[in-house]
């Protein structure tokens, strides 16, 4: 009866896993690796389809190796669940060895039913290692000295590390030379150097030799660690170009005078200018057909066959022709070629005589705006070029203004007239000067009273 109870149980415990309206739709911790000591926080989300349920959580921690339990978390309890739920439990790590764990959740109903189960991983204990030193001496060696080759490295991790130091000498794609040194328990915060020798009596006058040295723990790998070494000092790369900004299908001069070789001398010089196009030479000369920035590398060679390259970033931008002009006969400064960022001030006369006589009477040309890709009152504006159209026009708009004319001609007409007056007052008091003079009046006869008496 004993065992026919426990089968069932299991099968109804089964069934009830199988067909159970509540779920765990979420399990998480907060890091998947912490140091030991530090508290795990543990997330749950789930959800109940069904009426409203009582539900006990009860969380184990487990060994990821061994699946014993380690430690456990009160029962949890959450009451009239309906819909989605969520919760948030702590497990203090303070004891505990280094390791791979599991918390394993289970949800049962107050029966004792099991009706769903999730565990979620994580690590107690944090495994890192830092390279704090690298050095080759001499990297510019004589064939059959010994190079020795140096490497440091720090446990900056929390639990102990074992592994390799791996040093290896590389010539093009194949490895020349191999040295493993093997390291266990290495503790926190504890540090190692690792020193080796390579012997270069096999090795080739003028070749590259590309030294690398790395560290592999605990499935994992240092960034390798590169010095490259020679019988030949590599030559050096130095390159640079006018204009400093490049425009749209301008031609760049590149010029790579100031590359050297300490040892000797550079024999020849390979141009990347990054949109696909090649170069020879010290001197080159190259136009971009495209916006954008581009990476111009250059390659030297030295007379050993040793090489060094350099590179430099380009930016292509938008060129502008940029047409000023005046509706008037009125020259204006301005026109000419400019690139994307660029800025110019035009400026213009506020008025200007008008050409031949009428100016010289005084009619003139009086600016009244700007028209173009740029509108303004302002006889003075400053233009900064942006966009992608590359024709501009700005164009100064005058009226005609023959006020100063009209007061001129005035002035002169009352000038003339005046003059003219004058004159006909001159000839006039002149020809009355040059008349003879009258003859005397005749005596008057005596009246006739005078005759009686």
């Amino acid at each position: 009866m004993l065992i026919l109870t426990i089968i069932l149980s299991s099968i109804s415990n089964v069934s009830a896993e199988q067909v159970s309206e509540v779920k765990i739709i979420g399990l998480s911790t907060d890091r998947i690796i912490y140091d030991p000591g530090e508290t795990v926080t543990i997330n749950v989300s789930l959800s109940n389809s069904g009426g409203a349920k009582n539900i006990v959580i009860s969380m184990l921690i487990k060994s990821y190796l061994t699946n014993a339990v380690i430690s456990s978390m009160p029962l949890k309890t959450l009451h009239n669940v309906v819909g989605e739920a969520s919760f948030s439990m702590v497990w203090d790590s303070k004891g505990f060895p280094v390791g791979d764990y599991y918390v394993e959740v289970m949800l049962n109903d107050t029966y004792g039913n099991l009706l769903d189960r999730r565990t979620c991983g994580f690590r107690l204990g944090r495994s890192m290692m830092n390279v704090t030193s690298f050095s080759v001496e001499p990297q510019h060696f004589k064939i059959g000295d010994q190079v020795r080759i140096t490497l440091e490295v720090l446990n900056t991790g929390s639990t102990n590390l074992s592994g390799s130091c791996i040093f290896t000498i590389w010539k093009g794609n194949s490895s020349v030379w191999h040295s493993y040194q093997n390291f266990s328990s290495l503790a926190p915060k504890a540090s190692l150097r690792f020193t080796s020798t390579w012997d270069t009596s096999l090795a080739e006058k003028g070749a590259l030799y590309y030294v690398v040295s790395y560290v592999s723990y605990e499935s994992q790998t240092t960034p390798p660690a590169v010095v490259v070494v020679s019988t030949n000092y590599p030559p050096v790369a130095r390159f640079s170009y006018t204009p400093t900004k490049v425009g749209l299908v301008e031609e760049v001069s590149f010029d790579a005078s100031a590359s050297s070789d300490p040892d000797g001398s550079i024999s020849s010089y390979k141009w990347d200018f990054g949109d696909g196009g090649k170069g020879s030479g010290v001197n080159v000369k190259h136009s971009y057909h495209g916006l954008g920035d581009y990476i111009v590398m250059l390659t030297v060679i030295d007379n050993e066959g040793g090489s060094n390259s350099t590179m430099k970033l380009i930016r292509v931008v938008m060129t502008y022709t940029l047409n000023v002009s005046s509706n008037v006969a009125v020259e204006i400064p301005g026109s000419g070629r400019y690139k994307e960022g660029d800025e110019v001030t035009l400026s213009v006369p506020s008025s200007a005589s008008m050409p031949g006589l009428l100016g010289l009477l005084g009619a003139k040309y009086v600016f009244r705006q700007w028209v173009g890709f740029f509108n303004s009152t302002e006889s003075s504006v400053r233009l900064v070029f942006t966009g992608y159209e590359p024709s501009l026009e700005m164009r100064a708009i005058y009226s005609e203004d023959y006020t100063g004319m009209m007061i001129t001609v005035a002035v002169m007409s009352l000038v003339i007239i005046a003059v003219i007056i004058l004159s006909l007052r001159r000839k006039r008091k002149k020809k009355l000067t040059s008349l003879p003079p009258s003859p005397p009046p005749p005596p008057t006869p005596p009246s006739h009273s005078a005759l009686l008496t």
